[in-house]
């Protein structure tokens, strides 16, 4: 049995495809493992507001090229939290499969739905709160300023999430 030892691996953005695509040829599953750790882990602690498009879209090919699963459903969360036309506007991500931009769009219609869903209901507790304790200050929508300004607060903090 010949055992070969091998450098310490360095990950970079730059290098990884190189190392994914000899360590997919050569079948070095343990290396194709540490590069999905390296780029879920990269992936992850992007701020979704310094998230590049590019870089979402290069995660997807690569995610869907190599069955890496876990890199995937990170990168999709990540895409789900991009506006769809930036992500439009990178080329490659009209060359992903169907099925993945698919994913993606569904992921972010039902991140909306959500956050939707949780400012009405929002809305409906001050309309609530404004009815029983506001009702001098009220406007025609049955809303007070005080109030409004509430529900603006609440969907601005919902907005950051996206």
């Amino acid at each position: 049995m010949c055992v070969i030892n091998v450098p310490l691996l360095i990950f970079t953005e730059k290098n990884v495809e190189v190392i994914l695509r000899l360590a997919d040829e050569y079948q070095v599953q343990r290396l194709v493992e540490k590069c999905e750790e390296f780029l879920t882990k990269d992936i992850e602690s992007a701020t979704y507001t310094s998230v590049e498009p590019e870089k979402v879209v290069r995660y997807l090919y690569w995610s869907d090229k190599f069955g890496l699963e876990g890199l995937q459903k990170a990168t999709y969360e990540a895409a789900a939290r991009i506006e769809s036309d930036l992500l439009e506007n990178v080329r490659e991500f009209w060359e992903l499969p169907s099925v993945t931009t698919t994913s993606v769009f569904i992921r972010r219609l039902k991140l909306l739905e959500k956050q939707g869903k949780t400012i009405r209901c929002k809305v409906k507790e001050v309309q609530n709160h404004c009815s029983l304790y506001h009702k001098g200050e009220r406007n025609m929508d049955g809303i007070c300023t005080k109030c409004y300004a509430n529900i603006g607060k609440h969907v601005l903090s919902e907005l950051k999430l996206l």
